[in-house]
């Protein structure tokens, strides 16, 4: 559970426009290495031994993928045909429910220059009684009912209408200040590298092994900003990384990365996108940053014991899948190849299911029909991690970097 008070620290910063900016923090998350003689659980298992001391997780190989790869040898398509942007909105809210509109809901329908699409299900009230099957992407055969990854129909509807912003939020996040600035478009020379973080917080899918690195809480300037994820106050989901899915504002530079896996609990999938864009977007030259809470989150009911048994792979998991993301060396030289290489990959490790390397692939494809502009490699893209002999902050070439003993260096 997150403490109350982080969100207020951060909050003391320069204002809304002020993004702290935790630019790729968990990349000095230490891994705990087994001990001699421990045989570590798979992903496709629950990594319980016979021995007293139990196991921990390992992101090792279980299986191998035998499909297509669709997207390995990808070329922008000189014919694909953009869809037509909205005339009246170029930023739009993307938000999933099933009750009837919450004032969330409404706060989002009354800001100006602003669309939003309510991404339904089942279960969801007559007022949203629309067919989201009539939609002409591939990505619906591959998703489920009555899960939280309905939500990618609504990222896909959004790009498909022009958009050049997506706020991905939830239908209990109040905006902190309805009108035109109540999801403030942080421009990049408005960033600081101000943290303040007196108190033991750490988010929903942090690694619990990584809890005590105080190198998690560094942070440094950065002006290539693709995601910027929003703290909450009073009842917040999590705060400094990874990301989720609450009050989260994409830059259309990033938002191939907003598909959300459906194999996976729904209150997995939205930790797992976060880690899988974050090694990706290195790629492409973007960066995630946090800004002072722009909403209040008054849960909808929960049974929060159901909601930590729904979460127990994360704290179980993140810290080996960080360490399998830090290691992992595409091949492919697009960032479409990329993508469908890392889910694959993902796959193998028992990450996600097979119906998720499909999905990845029909949202790659909807993406490409609809003229999205998929950002270039880069030729050399900032390093990852670099070795560190000695903790603290050092400078280099004008930046910040955050160091830990023995764990890696951001660079």
């Amino acid at each position: 559970m997150m403490q109350p008070g982080f969100a207020r620290g951060c909050a003391s910063g320069a204002g809304l426009a002020t993004a702290c900016a935790l630019v790729l923090a968990f990349l000095a998350w230490r891994q705990l290495p087994a001990q001699p003689g421990q045989t570590g659980g798979s992903w496709g298992s629950n990594g319980i031994s016979e021995s007293s001391s139990g196991a921990l997780f390992r992101a090792v190989k279980v299986r191998s993928y035998q499909g297509p790869r669709r997207f390995a040898d990808w070329r922008p398509r000189p014919d694909a045909k953009k869809g037509a942007p909205s005339k009246e909105c170029r930023q739009w809210a993307v938000v999933t429910s099933i009750f009837p509109p919450t004032q969330t809901v409404r706060q989002l329908a009354a800001l100006p220059s602003w669309c939003v699409v309510v991404a339904g299900d089942k279960k969801g009230p007559v007022e949203y009684n629309l067919s989201g099957e009539a939609l002409p992407f591939e990505s619906k055969a591959e998703l489920r009912w009555n899960h939280f990854g309905r939500k990618n129909l609504g990222f896909l509807y959004a790009i498909q209408h022009g958009a050049r912003w997506v706020y991905d939020t939830d239908d209990d996040n109040e905006l902190l200040f309805p009108g035109p600035r109540a999801i403030p478009i942080p421009p990049p020379d408005a960033l600081a590298d101000e943290a303040h973080l007196p108190w033991r917080t750490w988010p929903r899918g942090f690694p619990l092994e990584s809890i005590k690195d105080n190198a998690t809480t560094r942070a440094w300037p950065s002006r290539r900003i693709g995601v910027f994820q929003s703290l909450a106050n009073h009842d917040p989901d999590g705060s400094m990384m990874p990301y989720n899915a609450q009050a989260t504002l994409h830059a259309q530079r990033a938002l191939w990365s907003l598909l959300l896996p459906c194999s996976v609990h729904g209150r997995v999938t939205d930790i797992w996108r976060a880690y899988f864009a974050q090694r990706l977007l290195w790629d492409v030259g973007l960066r995630l940053a946090f800004s002072p809470p722009w909403v209040v989150q008054f849960r909808n009911a929960h049974n929060y014991l159901a909601d930590f048994n729904s979460e127990v792979p994360l704290y179980q998991q993140a810290g080996a899948l960080v360490g399998a993301l830090l290691r992992w060396q595409p091949a492919a030289r697009t960032l479409p190849g990329r993508f469908e290489e890392l889910y694959v990959h993902m796959y193998e490790l028992g990450i996600v299911g097979l119906s998720d390397v499909r999905l990845a692939q029909a949202w790659l494809a909807d993406l490409d029909r609809i003229g999205y502009p998929f950002p270039p490699i880069l030729d050399r893209p900032p390093r990852a991690v670099k070795p560190a002999r000695s903790g603290g902050v050092r400078e280099r070439h004008g930046e910040r970097r955050a160091a830990t003993s023995g764990a890696g260096q951001a660079t």
